[in-house]
């Protein structure tokens, strides 16, 4: 039986919409109540020790620390766009609410390049012979990627090639989890699944990105954690917001 599925056919949303001007209540609460759950998750991993056994408590916070991070950004491109009287393609979309690990990385995170990076330029020219091998192409390339850009950061390979290690082994769970029919399982069991994957493999992210904050300069003081992050995630957030909605010149018309 040939293998139909493809990971990463998601929905595309390639144009801005345009939509009466309003200030969004829900987004700008999800955007403050996500901030505070990335402040306080950091500040709780920075605390527990690199190694031995509470090093899970760290692994643990620091991966709700990047949860939050995407929630951070999904409510403010919402809120930004409603604003500006525009519904744009989002960057990520709520991560922690995936019901598999296939469209925890197809749908909604870090979308747009996945769009027009990895499915057009990795996943496609495979997928046309083979959906497995652009499945193991795209992650391949995306660990790469990102062991390169960590090496820009910490200027270590074995914390690297580790980073990038992360999104090679994504491969293996799409397919254990397509392999099992997680489809057909009942939803709170879809949500568990892809929250214990990440969980499980979420070391080998989070302890590069936790050391990173740690060369930050003044990271030593005991006030500078939660500033500089707060700081840095709000700038961060907002700059992308912004990006998205730039990025798309050309706005459909409003419908009547």
């Amino acid at each position: 039986m040939p293998w139909r599925w493809r990971p990463f056919h998601g929905p595309r949303p390639r144009t801005v919409q345009r939509c009466p001007r309003d200030f969004q209540v829900q987004p700008f609460l999800q955007l403050c109540l996500s901030t505070v759950i990335m402040g306080v998750a950091f500040v709780v991993a920075e605390k527990f020790p690199h190694k031995g056994y509470w090093s899970a408590g760290r692994w643990f916070f620091g991966g709700v620390t990047l949860l939050a991070l995407a929630e951070m950004i999904s409510a403010a491109v919402a809120l930004v766009g409603g604003t500006m009287g525009v519904v744009n393609p989002t960057v990520m979309r709520s991560p922690w609410r995936a019901r598999s690990v296939g469209e925890f990385w197809a749908t909604r995170w870090n979308t747009l390049v996945a769009e027009h990076c990895y499915r057009r330029w990795c996943f496609a020219p495979f997928a046309r012979s083979n959906a497995i091998a652009g499945l193991f192409a795209t992650f391949i390339c995306s660990g790469f990627c990102h062991a390169l850009l960590a090496y820009v950061w910490l200027g270590s390979w074995p914390l690297s090639l580790e980073f990038g290690l992360f999104f090679v082994v994504q491969p293996f769970f799409i397919l254990l989890e397509r392999w099992l029919g997680e489809r057909r399982w009942q939803p709170a069991l879809r949500w568990v699944w892809t929250l214990g994957i990440l969980a499980i493999t979420c070391p080998l992210l989070v302890e590069p990105f936790l050391q990173f904050t740690e060369l930050w300069p003044f990271s030593n003081l005991w006030f500078a954690a939660p500033t500089i992050v707060f700081a840095f995630v709000i700038l961060l957030a907002g700059v992308i917001s912004l990006v998205s909605i730039v990025a798309c010149p050309r706005a459909a018309p409003a419908p009547n």
